[in-house]
């Protein structure tokens, strides 16, 4: 499974800074960020500081960053850089370097998953310096296995909810469907007409209902717009075909690429005795889709 790490780092005087709405901003951020299926959400250690100072000082702060609180994990729990000594590392801005400071380890850990883990990664500040917006990283350690490398973090300055939907989707992990022969391929179907369509679907349906290998009923155009779509159960991707009243499942075909193949799961009753412990997720996947398709009719 590759997800989009997200990094929040907190400071509480920027919080204290904050009126209500670039609170409120933050807020939605960080629900907009934790619903998203294909995000891991991290949190800097200080936030349980935070969280006491502000609780005793300024409690109506609180419910802003709650979430956070809640649903991210430590990153420093789990990080993987080699060391913690700030000497090895410097950035760069402007032509001039600088040790990193303590709270900037966290620039150190993106550019590990970044570089080493082939991991994507985003960094939200609460109160980035506007005057250094972009920081790159140098890895000084001698015994490092890549011994100097660079990476570019830029803040991007976000003034509301959809510049920030516009930041995540930009920088989630691009997934690319190339069609698997194993799977036959029924491309003509999205080029007929719905009743020749619906007469064709409820043909393939009888003719693969007992068949080990299932069909891709769609061109490949549809099926990334599905993959795009798609919600990880497990280690599989799975997203709802509105237009064949079809679950369509995605496999990973290589282990270290994004690149994924689909077949439509045409035994539904099969599915969700596969998934049994997952019926309200799927059901989920299957609402969601139909939704948004009816928001496509309106339009």
């Amino acid at each position: 499974m590759s997800d989009l790490n997200v990094f929040f780092e907190v400071d509480i005087d920027c919080l204290k800074s904050m009126n209500v709405d670039q609170l409120q901003l933050l807020n939605n951020v960080i629900s907009k960020t934790i619903e998203n299926s294909h995000t891991k959400v991290f949190r800097n250690k200080e936030l349980l500081i935070i969280r006491d100072l502000i609780e005793y000082e300024f409690p109506s702060i609180i419910n802003y960053i709650s979430d956070l609180i809640r649903e991210g994990e430590f990153w420093q729990d789990k990080s993987i850089i080699k060391t913690s000594s700030n000497q090895y590392f410097k950035y760069t801005f402007n032509g001039t370097t600088k040790p990193l400071t303590p709270s900037k380890d966290v620039i150190v850990e993106i550019a590990e998953l970044q570089i080493n883990y082939n991991q994507s990664c985003l960094l939200v500040e609460c109160c980035l310096d506007k005057s250094q917006n972009v920081y790159v990283i140098k890895d000084l350690l001698p015994s490092h296995p890549k011994k100097a490398y660079w990476t570019q973090i830029e803040a991007v300055e976000c003034t509301n909810e959809l510049e920030f939907e516009k930041i995540l989707l930009r920088n989630l992990p691009k997934k690319i469907h190339e069609h698997n022969p194993k799977h036959s391929q029924y491309a003509g179907l999205d080029n007929m007409d719905d009743l020749t369509f619906q007469k064709e679907i409820g043909d393939l349906k009888k003719l693969y209902l007992n068949n080990h290998v299932a069909p891709l009923l769609c061109n490949q155009k549809r099926a990334q717009d599905l993959l795009n779509s798609a919600t990880y159960m497990g280690n599989e991707l799975f997203a709802f075909d509105c237009k064949t009243d079809l679950f369509i499942e995605f496999k990973k075909t290589f282990p270290e690429k994004e690149v994924f193949h689909g077949y439509h799961r045409v035994d539904s009753e099969s599915l969700f005795r596969e998934y049994s412990s997952n019926i309200g997720k799927l059901n989920e996947i299957k609402e969601k889709a139909i939704e948004e398709e009816n928001k496509k009719k309106t339009v």
